[in-house]
């Protein structure tokens, strides 16, 4: 019998062997490997930024957007009204979602407010049960994370916009995107990696490079988004 170590240096092993033969990640693993990563450590970047994409795509369209739109309806609606502990009752049902709890703590840090998500989650609670302090407490902090999160009435993100936004980040936004007058198209790498994953030979890159600028703001000062060619 192994010692426990060795074990576990057989189990590590075994599943770099499954991940090197997993096929290659079309247009994307190839870009990461042109920034001098090694082939094992492309590929599994190039999974997770895949896995990650999807997963960012999915949230928004159905844990963020639900969340800062029933946000939107309570400071709509105000205290006083006859629908305000029902939007505060569907408002507690979102945040007991243990999947919403990351994106609530987020826009509650970047809001600087000193709140946890189960505190707010409670404060859903007692407004729903119509205590007047609780709801105005409710009303206030609604208002201040409102701006914090996406807007409920844009358009749905794509998953494949949710994969270039992973692939900008873990490229730092050193890339930009590219339009050719004389190809009348988008021909920066990221761009043509991203189009040769999804097999969309019309991807438009534009709302990922507004998201990135969007959500790291100081990357996208450094790295101005776009360039044309001129022939």
């Amino acid at each position: 019998m192994h010692p426990e170590w060795v074990e576990r240096l057989l189990r590590l092993e075994e599943a770099l062997e499954r991940i090197s033969a997993v096929p290659p990640i079309p247009g994307i693993e190839p870009l990461i490997r042109e920034s001098a990563e090694e082939h094992l450590t492309a590929r599994m970047m190039a999974q997770l930024i895949v896995h990650l994409g999807h997963q960012w795509a999915r949230e928004r369209t159905e844990l963020e957007k639900p969340l800062a739109s029933e946000l939107r309806r309570i400071v709509r609606s105000g205290i006083n009204t006859k629908t305000f502990p029902s939007r505060a009752r569907t408002l507690h049902r979102l945040l007991s979602r243990g999947e919403v709890e990351p994106i609530v703590q987020t826009a509650i840090e970047k809001a600087g407010l000193p709140l946890y998500c189960d505190e707010f989650r409670e404060l859903a609670a007692a407004a729903a049960a119509r205590e007047m302090q609780a709801s105005e407490q409710l009303l206030e902090i609604s208002t201040d994370l409102l701006p914090h999160l996406c807007d409920p009435r844009g358009r749905r993100v794509s998953p494949g916009t949710g994969i270039h936004l992973m692939l900008l980040h873990y490229l730092d936004g050193q890339q930009s995107y590219t339009w050719s007058d004389k190809d009348e198209d988008y021909v920066d790498p990221l761009t043509r990696a991203i189009r040769e994953f999804l097999r969309d030979p019309d991807f438009d890159p534009k709302p990922a490079y507004r998201l990135y600028r969007h959500l790291f703001p100081a990357s996208g000062k450094a790295n101005p988004a776009r360039r044309r060619l001129r022939h």
